[in-house]
């Protein structure tokens, strides 16, 4: 009885009863005790997660100078917009710029050409 409630918690008592071969009145006399007796703690329905909307989250801690956060937050958009699309090219008209490097003013890393 037990594994036939597992496999289907919905299932009828009459269904349930015409399974484990015993009569509609057993079965509901069964169920009530191992409900009264704790042996059944609750009727429950498994989700699942991506088909209700609960993908993969995750909570990531950056640590970047106080200048780059435009740019970390840019490509952070990006990238979300690009997995969402399915693209991964990279951009050609917003400049990233890379780190600088003895006081010189960055290059953007998609074209080369110093960032604004």
């Amino acid at each position: 009885m037990i594994a036939a409630l597992v496999k289907d918690g919905r299932i009828s008592i009459r269904a349930l009863a015409d399974q484990i071969h015993i009569s509609r009145a057993n079965a509901y006399s069964r169920i009530g005790r191992m409900v009264a007796d704790g042996v059944i703690s609750a009727f429950t329905a498994r989700l699942n997660p991506q088909r209700f909307g609960l993908g993969t989250s995750a909570y990531v801690l950056l640590t970047i100078d106080q200048n780059a956060w435009r740019s970390v937050s840019w490509m952070a958009r990006y990238a979300a917009r690009s997995e969402a699309e399915g693209t991964i090219d990279r951009p050609r008209t917003r400049h990233a710029p890379a780190a600088t490097e003895n006081g010189r003013k960055p290059l953007c890393e998609a074209c080369s050409r110093p960032s604004p």
